[in-house]
């Protein structure tokens, strides 16, 4: 009876004596995924900080040097003024992609960004996309002008119909006065369509609180307007 006692009770023994080395490993692991996880936050926090610096930056840098082209009126990247496309021999030179157009600028909303020609995540990192092979400010068609919903359009959701929306290029300053908005889906293109009259469309991503790709598209339709007369 002793001799079973004895050798019953040394499974029990090795279970006592391995039960705190599994403990301890399983503290160590956790705490090695404790540590990984606060690295990739910092690295992530870095990450943002390195993306928003850089498009301040960017954003500071194109403001002086529009200002300085506006005052030797130098390079416009579209002329002031332009019959439709179908009324010249040839297309208008269009911008390179990447390159700066100019600024737009919504003053009740406090939006303000530099335009760069093109719709791709290039140009959203640093600022608003003019999409190309619509018209360009100051031409006759509608410009598209399209944001991201979270950094430079993130005002947007508060326009109102008749706010003006204020698109400055190097050769001209152009003015919109919003009629309307509406929420569509993204691949209803229509919305880029000319209507027949000067005009300007914002396009960016909707809701604009949802998390993830956002299944919408919020729409901002404007009419040129002309510029107020100066006091004689």
């Amino acid at each position: 009876m002793s001799s079973r006692t004895v050798n019953n009770s040394q499974p029990a023994r090795r279970l006592r004596t391995q039960a705190p080395a599994i403990f301890i490993i399983m503290k160590r692991t956790v705490r090695t995924l404790a540590t990984i996880v606060q690295i990739t936050g910092a690295l992530l926090v870095l990450y943002s900080a390195f993306y928003v610096m850089r498009a301040q930056y960017f954003q500071w840098q194109q403001r002086q040097a529009l200002s300085a082209a506006r005052v030797g009126n130098q390079s416009p990247a579209y002329p002031q003024s332009m019959p439709p496309s179908s009324q010249l021999d040839l297309a208008p030179l269009r911008p390179a992609r990447g390159s700066v157009i100019g600024w737009i600028e919504i003053p009740r909303l406090k939006v303000s960004s530099v335009v760069l020609e093109g719709d791709t995540e290039s140009e959203f990192q640093l600022g608003a996309g003019h999409v190309p092979g619509t018209a360009g400010p100051g031409e006759h068609g509608n410009v598209v002008i399209a944001a991201h919903r979270d950094t430079f359009f993130r005002n947007l959701r508060n326009i109102a119909p008749d706010d003006r929306i204020v698109i400055t290029t190097p050769n001209g300053v152009f003015e919109y006065a919003v009629e309307r908005t509406e929420i569509t889906d993204p691949k209803n293109v229509s919305v880029m369509q000319p209507r027949g009259q000067p005009e300007l469309t914002l396009v960016t991503c909707y809701p604009f609180n949802y998390i993830g790709s956002a299944p919408d598209r919020f729409i901002v339709h404007a009419k040129k307007v002309d510029p107020p007369s100066p006091a004689s």
